[in-house]
């Protein structure tokens, strides 16, 4: 195991901190392999030639008082390592039992949020108590949204674009110490001392949608980074809600968009949303082939032969699964023998 984490780490530092560059040996990444022998040369190489030390970079992890996780370890957050392109390496400060809860919900939206946004979050998070908030620490929704659960004793876990060890935007700094002097958690996939970039965001963004089965959009504009974090979070077959607001609301367009696209579920409150959880979710009731034949459809209505193509099943495997989802009343079809989501 030692040398998987010093393979994670080693990866981490050349900036390629996620699971596509382990995927080829990942099966049998346990195993001296000749897959694994030859991606350990080559980064042995690397490590030559890019001049990175490994037990340097642990201890100075050290004095910062920074954790971290592999995704070989056994306290790495279960749904993120699902993802094809979960970190490597997590990094964290503070109450590393979060990283394991199941009940994580992702709560993200605009920066610049409206008084209509506000009271949708004071509604919506004292009611998840048996729930742990995921947000970004942002300005705006993120940030309301850990404060309000901590003033409501709810954990909350900030993901940071930026190192863990400091707070991003530094606007934030009252809130990211309240994070943790509430036995919070804050993570980040960027090694901590590193230099920090724009294309840190989108990349985080990927670690708020993998944490949690279910995704919540407050209130978010048609350009907004809540809108990455929910098409990723999609992607993944994960649920995901949003708010809706009028036509003319400019915050709320991305809301409308991702609703309108079959993307998001509609919600008004948290009892729309708390009834969804005591079922269990779509998501949960669905085997895992149904899952991918649910989210396939979800987006775009498709006839057996489109989901054969996309999915990789045979026609008549599928046309039975899709027979039950339809009796159950999940799936229908229109005139032209297309399913789509009821």
């Amino acid at each position: 195991m030692n040398e998987l984490k010093n393979l994670a780490l080693s990866l981490c530092l050349q900036n390629k901190n996620s699971y596509k560059y382990i995927e080829g040996f990942a099966e049998s990444m346990f195993e001296s392999t000749p897959a694994y022998d030859k991606l350990r040369k080559s980064l042995g190489k690397a490590l030559k030639l890019a001049n990175i030390d490994v037990p340097s970079f642990e201890k100075d992890l050290q004095k910062r008082n920074v954790k971290f996780t592999t995704i070989f370890d056994l306290n790495y957050p279960p749904l993120l390592k699902q993802c094809e392109d979960a970190p490597l390496v997590i990094f964290y400060v503070g109450n590393k039992e979060l990283l394991l809860h199941t009940g994580l919900v992702s709560v993200v939206g605009t920066r610049t949020m409206t008084a209509q946004g506000r009271s949708i979050i004071e509604e919506l998070i004292p009611n998840l108590k048996t729930s742990v908030v995921v947000s970004g620490m942002a300005f705006g929704v993120d940030a309301y949204s850990h404060s309000i659960a901590i003033d409501n004793n709810i954990n909350t876990i900030a993901v940071l674009p930026d190192s863990c060890d400091k707070p991003t935007p530094f606007g934030n700094i009252n809130l990211y110490r309240r994070i943790l002097d509430s036995g919070n958690l804050i993570l980040s996939d960027h090694p901590p001392g590193k230099k920090s970039h724009p294309g840190l965001y989108p990349k985080r963004n990927r670690i708020i949608a993998g944490l949690s089965r279910k995704t919540i959009v407050i209130e978010a504009g048609l350009k907004s980074g809540a809108l990455i974090t929910a098409d990723i979070a999609f992607s993944y077959n994960r649920e995901v809600f949003a708010f809706p607001g009028g036509a003319g609301q400019y915050t709320f367009k991305g809301c409308n968009y991702l609703i309108k696209n079959n993307i998001a579920q509609l919600i008004e409150n948290s009892d729309d949303f708390l009834g969804i959880l005591s079922n269990g979710g779509i998501d949960q009731k669905l085997t895992g082939v149904e899952r991918n034949i649910y989210y396939a459809i979800l987006r775009e209505p498709k006839t057996l032969s489109e989901l054969s193509e996309l999915l990789g099943l045979r026609i008549s495997e599928l046309g039975a699964i899709c027979t039950k989802l339809q009796i159950n009343g999940i799936l229908n079809t229109d005139n032209q023998n297309k399913f789509y989501v009821s």
